[in-house]
Order: structure tokens, then sequence, then C-alpha cells
């Protein structure tokens, strides 16, 4: 085992030389599976030249040395061809077959060159986005050209890239044939699932908006979505699972476009989230500020596209002036996101620290890699498939925030519910208290003013002279009618208020007013209390009071039964109340039936009224429970 160790160190160690020309050399041998040459390539930067004049370059020791200390070779951008010489050495006693990769898919144009020692072309493919899919020599998101080079034979391996508006960071790869293939195959499943995944979430997040009417939905999913196609396009993807065969669209994607919608979205999804617009006049002047770099940034688009204007920024950046304006947009942006979440978190606001964290991680990779894609500055290759996990993660967490601000939200709207259901029963109980001692008063103005003066009339009556027959008839009449008079205000006066109602038993003010009722000679009614408990205040027995007698009057006045019924059972938690007669229906009688009355106190009670009504008859049904007010 040490000795093969040894042996893979060895080779290792000795895989680069150096050649007669001064260049460095890869050494192919039989042990070779992959691995990176991009710190020992040759490269230069050169427009409107061909392959010719590239071998002169290569022959005149001319070629710009990779010695970026990384496995990555990042150029930046730059509106010419990039041009890369790999020489290559077969020190085997073999044919050896092999892959050139490059896996960076957003590449528009690449052309690889296979030359022999005496700097023949052996080999030619033409590949980039600018063609179909299906003209890759290997089916592949990235670019995977296949060569081999026969025993003890030096080639040159030549690239011609070609990436206007767009970057050049990646390795260049020499793997032994179908090596990486079959290492790319697990990650595109992967983002199969993950495509699969988004989708059905940006899915969910639509009918979520369209269920309850909220906005913040569509900008999720918004935000889900083209995060979705940045990362697609990144990837190269979306050219390969969408639109293979149509070049024009990818050349159009591209994927700074997609992560400006994406936080676009997202700082809309930042500010709704936490009612941020309506809230602060800072955040709204920041708002406004931001709105108007938006509209600078337009102009600016479109006076670059019109005068065919370019600007060269020479730092460590070569950047055109479209890539300025799209790195602002990041930028401000990002910031003001960050400003948004850290004055909610100031403002202790709910899930403020949750949703900074859920956030943060992708905002920092997406800057991290638009930055330095698109610059010469050094940094770490991220592996592709680092990006979907950190937004996946970051999608569960959103998602997470949004669970937990929507119960918040539903837990505000049933406190409200409450506190307006508390106001209107305490705004109906002063309606019917003020109710209540209205009819107390006129019970004792007409007991004690009119019933007091028929007393009197009635008293003087009798005290006149009745020998004249005549008017004794009169005055017998009169007296008829004092006497009907009187039962009626009597009545009048019990319905209104019951004498001694607070000192009477409630079964015994039932069973008096029922009996009343019985004398009706045109319905036959009866009435039963079964199991009764004193298990309401007086005041509320008023109440039920009431109830009982508004439905009895109803079915007397309008039902044109001529049989009923009325029960008040007493449960173990409540008290039901069930109305039954053999009428014309509710349907059929006459408007002013007095259930507008009768709901609106048993709502006061709490209870719950239900009503079965047919043309052969009516069924209320009402219950009412025990300790219902916590007034």
């Amino acid at each position: 085992m040490r000795i093969f160790l040894f042996r893979q160190l060895l080779l290792t160690l000795t895989l680069f030389l150096i050649s007669e020309k001064g260049y460095s050399q890869v050494l192919i041998h039989d042990s070779v599976e992959s691995f990176s040459v991009s710190n020992h390539l040759y490269y230069s930067i050169q427009n409107n030249c061909n392959i010719n004049d590239i071998i002169t370059l290569y022959k005149q020791g001319k070629m710009s040395h990779n010695i970026q200390g990384t496995n990555n070779l990042n150029l930046g951008i730059s509106y010419n061809s990039y041009w890369i010489c790999i020489p290559t050495q077969n020190i085997s006693t073999r044919e050896i077959g092999l892959e050139l990769c490059i896996p960076n898919p957003n590449i528009q144009k690449i052309n690889f060159y296979q030359l022999d020692s005496n700097y023949n072309i052996i080999k030619n493919y033409n590949a980039g986005t600018h063609l179909a899919f299906s003209s890759r020599p290997i089916s592949n998101r990235n670019f995977i050209f296949p060569f081999s080079i026969e025993s003890n034979t030096f080639n040159l391996l030549v690239l011609e890239i070609k990436i206007p508006n767009a970057y050049f960071f990646a390795p260049v790869l020499l793997n032994k044939a179908g090596n990486f293939e079959k290492e790319d195959t697990p990650i595109v499943y992967f983002y199969i699932v993950f495509i699969s995944t988004m989708l059905f979430i940006v899915i969910i997040a639509i009918v979520l908006a369209i269920i309850f009417e909220e906005f913040l939905y569509l900008l999720y999913a918004a935000y889900i979505l083209f995060s979705t196609l940045f990362i697609l396009s990144i990837e190269g993807l979306d050219f390969e699972l969408f639109y293979p065969t149509t070049p024009e669209l990818a050349k159009t994607s591209n994927p700074v476009v997609f992560a400006c919608i994406a936080l676009l979205s997202l700082l809309y999804f930042t500010i709704y989230f936490f009612n941020s617009h309506n809230n602060n006049k800072f955040i709204n002047m920041l708002i406004n500020i931001w709105k108007l770099f938006i509209f600078v940034f337009f102009i600016g688009l479109c006076l670059m596209h019109f005068m065919d204007f370019e600007f060269g920024f020479y730092y460590q950046f070569d950047i055109s002036f479209s890539e300025i304006f799209y790195l602002g947009f990041i930028c401000v942006t990002w910031v003001m996101i960050l400003i948004i979440i850290f004055y909610a978190i100031a403002k202790k606001m709910n899930n403020a620290t949750l949703y900074f964290v859920s956030t943060l991680g992708l905002i920092i990779a997406v800057s991290y890699t638009l930055l330095f894609s698109i610059t010469k500055i050094q940094r770490i290759y991220i592996p592709v498939n680092m990006m979907p996990i950190s937004f996946s993660f970051e999608v569960i967490l959103l998602s997470i925030v949004l669970i937990y601000r929507f119960r918040n939200t539903e837990n505000q709207k049933k406190k409200l519910e409450n506190e307006l259901k508390k106001e209107q029963l305490l705004s109906a109980g002063y309606q019917i208290t003020i109710q209540e001692k209205e009819r107390s008063r006129i019970a004792k103005d007409l007991h004690d003013e009119i019933g007091s003066n028929l007393a009197n009339l009635k008293m003087q009556l009798d005290q006149l002279d009745n020998k004249d027959p005549q008017t004794a008839s009169k005055i017998s009449s009169m007296l008829e009618v004092i006497s009907i008079t009187n039962k009626s205000l009597s009545a009048i006066t019990y319905n209104l208020m019951p004498p001694s109602f607070n000192t009477t038993p409630f079964p015994s003010v039932l069973n008096t007013f029922f009996e009343k009722i019985k004398n009706n000679k045109s319905i036959y009614f009866e009435f039963y209390i079964h199991n009764y408990l004193q298990a309401f205040k007086k005041e509320d027995e008023l109440i039920i009071y009431r109830i009982l007698l508004e439905l009895s009057h109803n079915i007397i006045k309008h039902s044109k039964a001529n049989s009923a019924s009325v029960q008040l059972i007493y449960t173990r938690n409540s008290v039901n109340i069930i109305a039954e007669d053999n009428g014309i229906g509710i349907e059929n009688q006459k408007k002013g039936l007095g259930l507008e009355s009768i709901n609106s106190r048993v709502k006061y009670l709490e209870g719950t009224i239900e009503i079965d009504s047919t043309t052969s008859g009516t069924l209320i049904s009402i219950s009412i429970p025990y300790k219902s007010k916590q007034l």
C-alpha cells in the first residue's frame, strides 16, 4: 500500500516537465484518471487571429503562463478571444484515450484543436452556445472534447474561447475517456430533483397567493423561480433541458439578469414581509432612492445601447459598462435588503433574526459568484452543487419563516376577531340592558298611570245611579270594556316585565306566561321544562324569557299552525330551546317575524340557532351554553 501511494505521489510530482522550448509539458501515463492543468497552460488574448497565428506565437515563446496559484483559470471578461495552449506528452507505451473538459457551460464559442508534433491539425471540434446542443462531441452541459494520444508522442492542444459579456472561470481538466461524464451524471439527477422541487414550491406559492389574496406569496414565487433560472443558467442546464435546438435563446439567457430579477423579488418580498413600506418614513425614503437608482440604471443601459458606448475600468477589472450597472444594481439591492432586515431586527419584529439567517447565505454566495466571476480577482472554486444546496437551505428556512408569519398573522386575526366579538357583545349587552330598562319603565308607567286611571274610572262608574235600566246597561257595557282593557293591559305589562321577576322562580314565570298563551283557542300550545337548573344569572334568564316570548308570538301570529310546542331542556352543559309547529313555514311567512331579535339575543348569550323549515312546519333549535359570557 505504501509503495502504491509513493508511486502515485511520484507520478504527481513528475507530471509536469520543462520542454526544450521553455514550456511546461503535461505528462500522460497509464495511471492518469483526472487532474487539472489550469496552472500549466499558456494563453493569449487576441482578436482577429487564427490557429496558424497562435501556432506562431507558441513557437516564438510569446504565450503567457497561467500562474494564478489555483487549479482554476480566471481571466475575467474580455471581448476578444482567449487562445489556450496545452503541451502534452504521452510517456506510456500505448495509445491513451482522453477528454479535455471545460466545466463552464456559458461559453458562446469554443473551438478545440489537436496538433501533432509537427503542429498539424489532426482533430478539430467546434462548439458553444451559438450552436445547437447536438453539435457537441459529447452531450453534456459542459464542454468535453474526446481525443487520443499515441504512445511516446507529443501533442499540442489548443482552445479558442470567446465569451462576450460573460466570464471565463473554470478548471481545465484532463480525464481518462468517460470519467467526467460518469462523475457528472449524479449531478444532473440532483439538478432534476432540484428543479422539480423548486417548481413545485413555486406552484404552491402561486396557489397560496390566489387563495389568501396575498401578494407576498407571488413575490416569493418570483424569487424562487428566477433564482432557480439563475442557477440553471450558470450551470448550463437551461440550454440542455429546455431549448437545446434554439441557441438564440441560450445566447440571450444571461445569468446576471436572472440574478438581478431574483434580488429585486427578494427586496420587495422583504419589504412586504415586514410591512416596512407602511411603518417607517426612513424605509420609504430608501425605497424612493433605490427606485431613482433603477431609473438611472435603465437610462444608462439605453444610452449604452443606442450610443454603442463601452467603458473599461482596469484595476484587476476588465468589465463593460453594462457589467458595472449590473454589479451596482446587485450591490445597492443587497444593501437595501440588509438595511430592512437590520431595521426589523432592531425593532424586534417577529422572525427577523431567522429571516436574516435564511437570506444571508445565498445573498453572499450569489454576490460572491458574480463579483469574482466578472473580475480577475482570485477566489476559491465552489463546487457546482453548492449554489443549489445553499439555495435549497434558504428556501427551507424561508418557508419556515413564512409558516411562522402566517401563524402570527392568523393569531393576530383571531385576536382582532375576538376583540371585535367582545366589543359586539358589549354593545349588544348595552342595547339589551337599555331595552330592558325601557321595558321596565313602560310597564311601570302602564301599571301606575293607565291601570290606576282605569281603576278610578271603574270605581266612579260603580258609584253612579243605575236604577234607570237604560243607564244601567250603558254602565255595564263600559265596565266590561274596562275589564277587557284591564286584562289586555295586564298582559302587555306582564310581557314587558313580569312582576317580581327577580324574586320569582324562573319556571313559575314561564308557566304563568304559557298558561295565558294556552287560552288562545285558535292553536293548541304545549310547553315543557325538563330538568331545570339555576345555571344563569337573572339578567340572562330574562333574555331567555324574551327569546321564548318572541318564538311563541311568532308562532301564534304568523305560522298559521293549529298546534305547536315549546320545550326548555337543561342538559349538563347547556340549555336547549326547541320550538316546533305545523304551520306554513318561515319561507312563506311575512316579514318581521322577530328572528333578528332572537338571533341577536342568542348571539349575545354565545349560543347557536338552527332553523329547519318546510311548507308543513318549522323546527327551531337553540342551544345556549352555561357560563357563556365573561365580560
